[in-house]
């Protein structure tokens, strides 16, 4: 893409051949001298095609979660620097669909405003902060924190609020405080009474604090969750993804599976890898081997369970 646009000299240093426009819209493999391309591009070619595609706005960076309409989450790093732990990025992104970077804590305006003109992923700005009208492909996501807790769900600040934050931005995120269960079940009924409207846009909703664990686990717009390694919690109340799938798990939002490996197997690597990463995620899942060497009444149970998930 790059290749195809750009005013100086391209020089490739990934190792990847470069396609032209047409070779990527064909989905080529075979390239022109006749090699076959390998199977997978380097990440540093994924991560050119997603920044341009996202700076000129033709491939919106939203999580494909969110654009489906289930649970994401987006991890609040705390790091006062994050250099240290880049080499474990892959651990702690396990379950997020994407980081969240102070870049409201940049030093000057113009920084800001240079990186919405770039095409930052979204980003989210205070609903008191002005909007910056030079956005170019950027998602905003508009935020009211109401970090002492005198909003009343039940109240007309919600709605204005709600407003406000809709005409800035692509994505709302309010903030409350709950006291008591009853600031939940209220604010849930607001995110249904909000996504029962014609053209809504995607709406975080969550309370801070002990009592607002419930609707941090079943918001499902890009819920803030935190980590083990970070030093800190960004806000009261913050959870694990083991925790959220935990608790979705004991709600029953998520219906345990029993998958099986079927056939005459002396050792397999497969149940101790499955269920690892069942535990680590907090999902309530199990992997188990039947050795046999046909299809016998212990198979056909297995396939007939109504918890049945999947088998190889």
């Amino acid at each position: 893409m790059f290749a195809d646009v750009h005013t100086h000299e391209c020089i490739n240093r990934t190792g990847f051949p470069l396609l032209n426009g047409p070779q990527l819209e064909a989905g080529n493999t075979i390239l022109s001298d006749g090699a076959t391309m390998p199977p997978q591009p380097p990440r540093s070619v994924c991560e050119v095609i997603r920044f341009f595609g996202q700076a000129t706005g033709t491939v919106p960076d939203l999580v494909p979660n969110v654009l489906a309409g289930k649970h994401s989450y987006f991890l609040s790093l705390t790091f006062s620097d994050i250099r240290p732990y880049l080499h474990r990025l892959d651990e702690l992104a396990t379950g997020a669909d994407a980081f969240e970077l102070r870049v409201d804590l940049l030093r000057t305006r113009e920084q800001v405003e240079k990186g919405v003109k770039h095409g930052f992923p979204p980003l989210d700005y205070d609903c008191i902060v002005p909007l910056l009208k030079n956005k170019g492909a950027t998602v905003i996501l508009a935020s009211h924190h109401d970090a002492h807790g005198k909003m009343s769900w039940t109240g007309p600040e919600p709605e204005a609020v709600c407003q406000v934050c809709d005409s800035i931005g692509d994505i709302i995120k309010i903030v409350g405080l709950a006291r008591m269960l009853e600031d939940n079940v209220a604010l849930n009924a607001f995110v249904d009474k909000k996504n029962a409207t014609p053209g809504a846009k995607p709406f975080l909703a969550i309370n801070m604090g002990v009592a607002g664990q419930l609707l941090r686990t079943l918001n499902k717009v890009f819920s803030p969750i935190t980590h083990p390694l970070m030093p800190f919690n960004a806000a009261p109340g913050q959870m694990t993804f083991n925790e959220t799938q935990r608790s979705l798990a004991l709600m029953g939002c998520v219906p345990p599976k029993r998958s099986f490996l079927f056939g005459n197997v002396i050792y397999s690597m497969s149940p101790a890898v499955h269920n690892t990463a069942f535990e680590l995620l907090g999902m309530p899942h199990h992997y188990e081997v039947i050795a046999t060497d046909e299809l016998d009444e212990r198979v056909k149970a297995a396939l007939a369970r109504p918890d049945f998930g999947a088998s190889a």
